[in-house]
């Protein structure tokens, strides 16, 4: 038998309205095979653990899924429609809960190191091959000193058309520093609809944290 637990903060005043939300979370959860039994508890007293940054008072909320064995979980995690499940339950809820951990988890922490970059002159075919070989929907485009310049994703590939990947990768992008605390990243990737963010030293890329990352920090055996 293995345990999923997912930790949030549920601001006190909207505990009413996170609950029917969870609800529904609870329900989708339920329907996974290998899911034994599926328990929740929105009423624990506030402590130093389930605070904001601020201080702010906030009722932790516990999900214990109960797995009947550990290649039941392994299934579970490997599941898209699980993990859909649990990003369309964040972002229905980003507006008024914040993540919680069991420490003050940052970017550092859990963003991918291995990164997987382009050089802007590099041609649309090389692009393409790298997104389909390393089976990935985007990756950031740095210059020679590894300053980051832009993102190319799949959208990019498809909705324009260049000779390079400087011709149609997009120029704005939004980053994160290494110390952004992880509730933060969650709440922009849900509300900026992006499925992940570079993190940035002195404007070279260091990390990735994509929203899997974030999910993966709020589960634990």
């Amino acid at each position: 038998m293995a345990k999923l637990l997912l930790l949030w903060n549920v601001k006190p005043d909207q505990e009413k309205e996170f609950g029917e939300v969870l609800e529904r979370l609870l329900s989708g959860l339920s329907a996974f095979p290998g899911v034994r039994d599926v328990s929740f508890n929105v009423a624990m007293p506030p402590s130093s653990t389930f605070r904001s940054a601020s201080g702010e008072p906030r009722y932790g909320c516990m999900v214990e899924v109960d797995i009947r064995s550990s290649s039941a979980l392994s299934h579970l995690w490997s599941d898209p429609d699980y993990r859909l499940l649990v990003e369309e339950f964040m972002a229905t809820v980003a507006d008024f809960t914040a993540f919680s951990f069991q420490r003050n988890l940052t970017a550092r922490d859990i963003m991918s190191r291995d990164l997987i970059t382009v050089l802007p002159t590099a041609t649309f075919q090389e692009l393409v091959e790298v997104l389909a070989n390393h089976r990935i929907s985007g990756v950031p485009v740095v210059d020679q000193a590894g300053n980051l310049v832009g993102v190319a994703t799949e959208a990019d590939v498809l909705a324009r058309s260049g000779a390079t990947v400087a011709d149609i990768m997009t120029r704005k992008v939004l980053t994160v520093a290494e110390d952004a605390p992880i509730d933060d990243i969650g709440r922009m990737l849900m509300r900026q609809t992006i499925r992940r963010v570079p993190v940035v030293r002195g404007g070279a890329v260091v990390g990735i944290v994509s929203r899997e990352d974030v999910i993966r920090a709020m589960a634990s055996l």
